[in-house]
């Protein structure tokens, strides 16, 4: 009887397989490792936990670096932004002052060094999605592996991510199936899902509301620093969750 057991991975009461899960009512039929009537092929999974080995601990760097990246642009928009209201004064200034028929051109060379400053931290971030994206990938497919249950294969997985509308959610899934049925953890998939949109919006605001006020800029800036830090810890929280995981299963443990 298993009343009252919490729910993880036991002994396969019908030695199907070495392990079963165990969702706290009733088995699943989730079992590791997969049965020969599973037809699956170890080898590829055993590889696909090989490169979440080597990349969990660069996913985890890309995205504190993420974190650094946003920091940066924030203070540089912040900037432009300024800049940009101090050029365009200076423009209106010389034009109520120019001689008729001789308007001054507007002197925008202060937004250059700005620009080329938001530029290379779009670069990097290029850098730091491959990065973490290929990360949840190999995830995705030892989770598959693993026989835990998925509303997204691996590819479209990260596929989602550069498709309107349905990069609102499905990264969001793709992500949390990369842990097993009532894993603990799962749901700081979801709060680091909803702090890292959060983020995107709050930044827009920030960026818009800057051009027209420096001061009214607080406004939105502050929140969005606050849901950035929330993203990157739980982020990084579910990276770790996801190879402690996927390391127990490989070394034959229930987690």
């Amino acid at each position: 009887m298993m009343a009252g057991v919490p729910p993880g991975w036991y002994s396969d009461p019908w030695r199907v397989a070495v392990w079963r899960w165990w969702d706290g009512t009733q088995w699943s039929p989730f079992i590791y490792p997969p049965g020969p009537s599973a037809g699956v092929n170890l080898s590829w999974v055993a590889a696909a936990h090989a490169g979440e080995e080597r990349m969990f601990k660069w996913a985890r760097a890309a995205l504190c670096a993420y974190g650094v990246v946003v920091v940066g642009e924030l203070g540089s928009v912040l900037t432009l932004a300024g800049t940009f209201r101090r050029d365009i004064h200076r423009f209106f200034d010389q034009l109520q002052t120019a001689a008729p028929g001789q308007p001054p051109a507007p002197n925008l060379n202060g937004l250059y060094p700005v620009s080329i400053a938001v530029d290379l931290g779009q670069l990097v971030l290029l850098g730091v999605g491959i990065v973490f994206l290929v990360w949840q990938y190999n995830a995705a497919r030892v989770a598959r592996g693993l026989g835990y249950p998925a509303r997204t294969s691996p590819g479209f997985g990260v596929a989602s991510w550069f498709i309107p509308v349905i990069n609102l959610w499905f990264p969001y899934w793709a992500l949390s199936d990369c842990l097993p049925p009532n894993h603990p953890l799962r749901p700081s998939a979801l709060w680091a899902w909803l702090a890292y949109l959060a983020t995107g919006l709050l930044m827009s605001a920030t960026f818009l509301v800057a051009f027209f006020s420096g001061y009214a800029a607080i406004i939105p800036l502050v929140p969005a620093l606050i849901s950035l830090a929330a993203a990157v810890a739980l982020g990084y929280r579910l990276i770790t969750a996801v190879n402690n995981d996927q390391r127990g299963a490989f070394q034959g443990k229930p987690r």
